[in-house]
């Protein structure tokens, strides 16, 4: 197995770097851009996400999986964090700056393909009885009576405290691939962990008889918080795992064996 050593420091686009980007380590190989591009630098996909929840006590469904080969939920979309930064201008002796003064996190809105085992759908059925226990009445000729009428007419109190939702949290992983191999040792994973999410509105499309396209539910949650995770894996080396960063910190050369 041959070692070589590549450069990762952020460098100026040439045109002699087009055809020839020599790392400035003595004794690396020659890479050329090209193959970076198509390669270990190649851009992330959009569709290798996978999509879990952490319940609370009150919700039973299914809480899916982060494994790509374990996907619960068949997802056609999934938004990531729409971050806002709101600021106010300050005079301070004639001297104006912006100050932050408030972090919107906006929504997040994931698109569910409604499958034949009704995973999605259990869902907002789930949640729709949850927070409008009327919901739970079934038609017929006694949904006005009033003998049980407060079985179904509050949610009561929430599991813990006022703060805590019936859902603890909402992750969308992305998968990638940091080397452009099929060894496991480079799967690498970004998780969007939405915390708190709260449905704020689920829809479900019109059914059409003129139409052949697939069932969708679409849903948009509210959250408190978001918590972005980074799990980098950069292959093997000498019989051991590399993780050289979280893909945020750290400047140095990424050591990898090649054939």
């Amino acid at each position: 197995m041959a070692r070589f050593v590549r450069d990762r420091t952020p460098r100026t686009l040439t045109a002699w770097q087009l055809s020839n980007d020599v790392p400035g380590t003595p004794g690396a190989l020659p890479v050329n851009i090209g193959a970076e591009f198509a390669g270990y630098d190649a851009p992330k996909l959009k569709f290798l996400f996978t999509l879990s929840f952490e319940l609370g006590e009150t919700l039973g469904f299914n809480q899916g999986n982060d494994d790509m080969g374990r996907i619960v939920y068949a997802c056609k979309s999934a938004t990531r964090p729409n971050i806002n930064v709101n600021y106010v201008e300050v005079n301070s002796y004639n001297y104006r700056y912006k100050v932050a003064t408030r972090t919107d996190v906006g929504t997040v809105t994931v698109t569910f393909y409604d499958d034949n085992k009704n995973t999605a759908h259990g869902i907002l059925q789930d949640y729709l009885n949850a927070i409008s226990p009327v919901s739970n009445k079934e038609r017929g000729t006694n949904y006005y009576l009033q003998d049980n009428i407060q079985q179904w007419a509050s949610l009561g109190p929430l599991p813990q405290n006022d703060a805590d939702g019936l859902i603890k949290s909402l992750r969308v992983t992305h998968h990638y691939n940091s080397g452009y191999s099929g060894d496991a040792a480079y799967f690498s994973k970004v998780h969007y962990d939405y915390i708190n999410p709260k449905i704020q509105q689920f829809n479900w499309d019109e059914l059409d008889m003129s139409a052949s396209d697939a069932s969708m539910i679409s849903v948009t949650f509210v959250y408190d918080s978001v918590n972005i995770t980074v799990e980098h894996n950069e292959g093997s080396f000498d019989g051991g795992r590399v993780i050289v960063n979280d893909g945020r910190t750290g400047d140095g050369d990424a050591v990898e064996n090649v054939p």
